[in-house]
């Protein structure tokens, strides 16, 4: 009985410091985390414990904190909740302020032409700071020219003879040339001044004849052609136009015309006895005067839009309509010895200055 007690007493203490020592060693709860944050440690749950035991919590370790555990799909979404949306950077706000205004057709054909308000009396001078200085070594006309031509080859016989007519009759031929003027010099309301070189060309063609008997055709043909030229003086009257009154500009020309004339056939330059007995070839250069008087209308009155957009794209600060009586006297000065191949006639054309 006494051994009994004993043994019952040892069996209560054995418990109780059994108990105290299990309350003594229970590791705490670790407290709740947020939502997001990664856990501080790893749970270690023994297999007798029960279930809601929160069981023994390791302190959290380099290699813990390394190595998080992944978050939940519930944490994520959370994550994505609780997460504010980047935001562009802001820019300071800007006041615009719109008027509506009454536009008419020819605005909008303005517009889709890009041209500025403008008729042709300024257009020619938009953009263009060369237009009223005196001197402009760059300033051009430019003409095509066209016209019928009338050889004075028989005025010099006097009525005595008429060896042009009978060859290639009376009737004038087609006149085609060039000319190339430069108008350095400005007068003030007066006009431009400058010098003007022209090249021309001319043929006429007949029956050959035989020159025992001139009336009897040879059965071949002959050509007279003759390239007038000329060296002159220039004076254009534009300030009419320069200050926007009428699109008409007046000039005047003289100076030195020279023409070179040559007689062919069948077998080249045609050839004849002169009165000493010379075979002479038929060929020459006549020397004499150039005179001309005309007028041009410049087109751009009547397309001012097509007018300020050849100025823009090319710098052709006018296309002219011209016509002019030009009177090209070449006698030789008066030198018997050269064939008279000048001509009175009138002439026209385009022509574009810039």
């Amino acid at each position: 009985m006494k051994t009994s007690s004993v043994a019952l007493a040892l069996t209560l203490l054995a418990s109780a410091a059994h108990a105290h020592g299990k309350e003594a060693h229970a590791p705490q709860a670790p407290p709740p985390r947020e939502a997001g944050e990664p856990p501080t440690g790893i749970e270690i749950r023994t297999a007798d414990e029960d279930a809601t035991d929160p069981g023994v919590v390791l302190p959290s370790s380099p290699l813990a904190e390394a190595s998080p555990a992944t978050p939940t799909e519930a944490e994520q979404a959370s994550r994505a909740a609780n997460a504010k949306p980047s935001e562009p950077p802001t820019r300071p706000a800007r006041t615009e302020t719109f008027r509506e205004e009454a536009v008419t057709e020819e605005e909008l054909e303005q517009a889709r032409h890009g041209l500025p308000d403008e008729d042709w009396r300024q257009s020619h001078g938009r953009n263009d700071d060369r237009k009223d200085a005196v001197v402009d070594l760059e300033h051009y006309l430019f003409e095509l020219r066209f016209g019928g031509y009338f050889p004075e080859i028989d005025e010099e016989f006097d009525g005595k003879a008429t060896p042009y007519a009978d060859f290639f009759g009376d009737s004038g031929q087609t006149y085609f040339g060039v000319e190339l003027d430069w108008l350095p010099l400005r007068i003030p309301y007066v006009g431009r001044v400058g010098a003007a070189w022209g090249w021309g060309v001319t043929k006429a063609s007949g029956s050959t004849r035989l020159e025992s008997d001139p009336s009897t055709e040879a059965g071949s043909e002959t050509t007279l052609s003759i390239m007038p030229m000329h060296a002159s003086a220039v004076i254009r009257f534009d300030a009419l136009l320069h200050y926007g009154i009428v699109p008409i500009v007046p000039y005047v020309k003289a100076g030195f015309g020279f023409a070179q004339w040559q007689a062919s056939g069948a077998s080249g330059t045609s050839e004849a006895v002169d009165d000493a007995g010379n075979n002479v070839k038929g060929q020459g250069l006549t020397t004499g005067r150039h005179f001309a008087i005309g007028g041009a209308l410049a087109l751009n009155a009547f397309d001012e839009a097509a007018a300020r957009s050849l100025f823009q794209a090319s710098g052709i600060r006018y296309a002219f309509l011209w016509g002019e009586w030009m009177r090209a006297d070449l006698d030789g000065f008066g030198d018997a010895t050269q064939m008279r191949v000048g001509t009175s006639t009138g002439v026209g054309g385009l022509g574009l200055e810039w």
